[in-house]
């Protein structure tokens, strides 16, 4: 979405275009060459959907939605946020 949708139409952009959280394939490829461990301080996740499509209206429900789902883990992959730890192998 971020690469086809943002600073389009009316979805307003924010940060730069180097700025992004690392996808999985990323991530997978620093597990070639080193032992990763990835933590997920919180979820950060539908509070994007308040900030780009409704100019953070409804900001408290999604925010609600983020700390219900973090508790559930399926969808923590997905937060923008992420922390990884690396050791060389």
């Amino acid at each position: 979405m971020r690469q086809n949708i943002v600073g389009r139409l009316w979805v307003p952009k924010h940060g730069d275009a180097e700025e992004f959280p690392l996808t999985p394939q990323e991530v997978d490829t620093l597990r070639e060459h080193f032992h990763v461990q990835q933590e997920f301080p919180e979820l950060v996740f539908f509070r994007l959907i308040s900030t780009y499509l409704l100019r953070d209206r409804l900001t408290p429900v999604f925010s609600a939605a983020d700390r219900f789902f973090y508790q559930q883990h399926f969808l923590n992959r997905y937060s923008y946020k992420q922390i990884l730890m690396t050791q060389k192998r």
